[in-house]
């Protein structure tokens, strides 16, 4: 009788290659879900962020499309505030705050924190439609840049009121 003895199963060489197969696998899968979890944290900070500057705009514009005059415009490197009578006769202004550069703050309170930049314009005009009215206050223009990556927010407010452009 002639038996031949033959074990079944996996040789050493054929066990390694596996393994290494199933490392190389779970590295890249690995790295796969630690780059898709950092880009969703990423995002998710963003878009926190753009709702927070979207509420500070949507303020900002209502406050200055209801407001009786505008006092003061200072630009310039580190002075950039705005100065104006609400519609309840209060005197407001917008700036940064100066002991935390990165607030942005209106009428004293805080209204957005992360400010890198903030910059303001105004644009004259005749707005009553009467001669030698060119000094109309038009639109006032406000441009906030926050911290994270986000592009600079611009929002340009018309006045509901006729008032002298300083």
């Amino acid at each position: 009788m002639n038996t031949t003895n033959r074990q079944s199963g996996f040789s050493l060489l054929e066990t390694i290659v596996s393994f290494l197969i199933l490392g190389f696998v779970s590295v890249t899968l690995m790295s796969l879900i630690l780059y898709a979890s950092k880009g969703y944290i990423m995002v998710r900070s963003n878009i926190d962020t753009a709702g927070k500057v979207q509420v500070a705009m949507d303020r900002i514009r209502l406050e200055l499309e209801n407001m009786q005059s505008l006092t003061s415009l200072a630009t310039g490197v580190g002075a950039n505030s705005l100065t104006f009578v609400d519609h309840n006769g209060v005197s407001r202004t917008l700036d940064l705050d100066p002991g935390a550069a990165t607030n942005l703050r209106l009428g004293g309170n805080l209204l957005l924190d992360g400010v890198t930049s903030l910059v303001l314009a105004r644009s004259c005009g005749n707005q009553d439609g009467y001669s030698g009215g060119a000094n109309d206050l038009a639109s006032v223009t406000v441009a906030i840049t926050v911290t994270g990556g986000i592009p600079t927010y611009t929002l340009s407010a018309y006045p509901r009121s006729i008032m002298n452009c300083p």
